[in-house]
């Protein structure tokens, strides 16, 4: 990270030097008169400087409430005017700024060429004078880097934006254009030069992305080959990203208004103020007895902390805490810690805090020995910043905290709001121990009923005996071999209650053997996690009061069995294949589907398809697994 350092401690000893000797004899005076022409040299350079520094703090001031102006009103449009707008206030700004530094850069320079100080009065106000002009022009480069980073990511996102708006012969190739429009803009965007600030919440943004191109992508395959499971996933896949996107614009845009807020203070506070003493001392001749060049630097923070935390969602959050720290002056050297007792490691870190933001995403990173989370209890939050130097400690926070069993379940996410049920791939285990178990037994049981030439599990390839054209079969036949495993495992279905609108308590896969019980939500995932396993494409259907698992018949065919999972035990027979293997079409499960969400109408609930194949582009992988 750059730092600004606003004021050094070398700066800070001298003037401690000077104010204790200064002055001490008649050749010291004859030194300062032989000063003067340098002092009214400087004192002509930081006047210059001040209407300079004024308007550039001006600006920032205006910026920090424009940018807030600018994004609540574009939460409020349906078009990119108020953005739009603000992108030319940006560049207006920038442009101007640019003036600035140049203009400031000028000033700078006469004292370059300045004669050396004979006195150590004027050694001091020389050196000072330089700190003056280099923190004011790092604040400009600040500034502009901020101003020029929000314009070249407006004009990265434009082949997107325009895409989008783009009229289209037909929607498969409107599909296509975004896609690859979507595709080059995150690209684009993840090469952008960002401020320090920005440097870990800018990634999270970029990557929100993923799940256009993934929505894009299936609902061109949805609408191609009628794929009904599909399109439903896709359309609450672009509902989860504008949640999740739009809470990254949210703390965006907040800290670009504290930046420009941040920058404003300094000016008035630190740089207006050090010229003002400078002045000051170039017309006394003399030093003033408490300066404020030898005041410590005060650090700012902010943060907030989480509440409660569900241990198998947990590798999925982007932080635990958030914290914002700065100076006001000069550079502290600080210690960060944070920790959730009995769940994770002590996290610390490191840093030379300047008057340039940091902003930390902090998630500690798990123990080692995971202690029994069979069980939810209370436990502690905390963090904690040191001043390495001084040993003062600036923030020290412990917030009681619930920490949820390993098995409880959430549907959304204080981090992005209500994000639906898409966390529920936080438990589907593909390549836990549990889930090869039942594909051995699923083997065994296939050699055992129908002979050792049927002594595989292929996923979508074919085998039994079937041809080009019974693909399907082949896919019927293992999910009657994995639902048998399932039974010869001992597992039975638990007719526990599933609510759709609240925490669940939901068994892992392994967890569900081990019981040899599940409830819907339970036997459901154990069946996706098999399938998965063997390669195959799998979605969970909610529907209000029940889960069940679809499974596509083929590899792109856009057909799919419904599995009623809960068919525990299950003895293979022809009425028992017919309930636990339904062979809808498109129209069927269009027809499934209206009737479900009609259902979850009068009952408050709701319907929702996960598909299992997001849990990489949504990055959802389960503590447990």
């Amino acid at each position: 990270m750059r730092t600004i350092p606003f004021l050094h401690k070398t700066l800070c000893v001298l003037l401690a030097l000077c104010l204790c000797c200064f002055p001490l004899a008649g050749c010291a005076n004859n030194s300062v008169k032989q000063d003067q022409p340098l002092l009214r040299q400087i004192a002509a350079a930081v006047t210059a400087s001040q209407n300079i520094l004024s308007e550039v703090m001006e600006s920032a001031g205006t910026l920090s409430g424009k940018t807030t102006v600018a994004y609540e009103e574009s939460q409020q449009s349906t078009d990119f005017d108020a953005i739009q707008n603000y992108v030319e206030t940006c560049r207006t700004a920038s442009s101007a700024l640019a003036a600035s530094t140049e203009a400031l850069t000028a000033q700078a320079q006469t004292i370059d060429s300045a004669a050396g100080a004979k006195s150590e009065v004027a050694q001091t106000l020389l050196a000072a004078q330089k700190e003056y002009f280099t923190d004011a022009l790092s604040l400009f480069q600040n500034m502009q880097e901020t101003l020029d980073f929000y314009v070249q990511q407006y004009e990265a996102m434009q082949p997107l934006l325009q895409s989008l708006s783009t009229q289209a012969s037909d929607e498969q190739s409107y599909l296509v254009a975004v896609y690859q429009a979507a595709g080059e803009v995150r690209s684009a965007l993840a090469a952008l030069p960002t401020p320090a600030w920005l440097s870990e919440l800018w990634p999270c943004y970029v990557s929100s992305l993923d799940m256009l191109i993934k929505y894009m992508e299936s609902r061109s395959w949805g609408l191609a080959y009628a794929d009904v499971l599909r399109l439903y996933s896709a359309n609450q896949l672009i509902s989860r990203m504008g949640l999740v996107a739009g809470q990254y614009e949210d703390t965006i845009f907040d800290l670009l208004s504290r930046e420009y807020n941040h920058i404003s203070f300094l000016l008035e506070t630190n740089l207006m103020a050090l010229g003002k003493e400078i002045l000051a001392s170039c017309k006394s001749a003399s030093l003033a007895k408490e300066s404020y060049l030898s005041q410590a630097p005060i650090v700012f923070s902010r943060y907030t902390l989480a509440k409660e935390i569900f241990p198998n969602l947990y590798p999925s959050m982007d932080s635990a805490v958030n914290l914002l720290l700065y100076t006001d002056k000069s550079v502290c050297n600080v210690l960060v810690t944070a920790e959730i007792a009995g769940f994770t490691q002590k996290y610390e870190q490191k840093l030379t805090l300047t008057s340039e933001m940091t902003y930390l995403m902090i998630k500690p990173p798990v123990l080692a020995d995971m202690p029994d989370l069979s069980a939810a209890k209370d436990t502690q939050l905390t963090l904690r910043v040191e001043n390495i130097d001084t040993g003062e400690i600036l923030v020290q926070e412990s917030q009681p905290l619930q920490l949820y069993s390993i098995y409880d379940y959430k549907n959304y996410s204080d981090e992005f709001g209500i994000i639906q049920n898409d966390n529920i791939l936080a438990w589907v285990t593909p390549e836990s121990e549990g889930v090869l178990q039942v594909r051995r037994e699923a083997i065994s049981w296939l050699e055992e009923t129908l002979g050792s030439s049927y002594g595989i599990l292929p996923g979508y390839q074919l085998a039994y005996g079937f041809r080009s054209g019974q693909e399907a079969y082949v896919t019927y036949y293992e999910v009657a071999a994995i639902q048998s495993a399932i039974t010869r495992l001992g597992v039975r279905y638990n007719m526990g209650p599933y609510s759709f609108n609240a925490s669940q308590r939901v068994l892992t896969p392994d967890a569900v053997l081990q019981s040899k019980s599940g409830i819907c939500i339970e036997t459901a995932v154990l069946m996706a996690s098999v399938l998965q396993s063997a390669g195959m494409h799998a979605m969970i259907v909610f529907t209000p009061g029940h889960a069940q698992t679809a499974v596509e018949t083929w590899s792109g065919s856009g057909e799919y069995f419904l599995i009623e999972t809960t068919l525990l035990p299950f003895g293979a027979t022809e009425a028992e294949l017919n309930t636990l293997i339904q062979p809808l079409s498109a129209q069927d499960w269009a027809n499934y589907l209206a009737n479900a969400a009609e259902k979850a109408q009068q009952s408050g609930g709701m319907v929702y398809v996960v598909d299992c194949d997001l849990a990489t582009v949504l990055d959802i992988q389960g503590l447990a697994y």
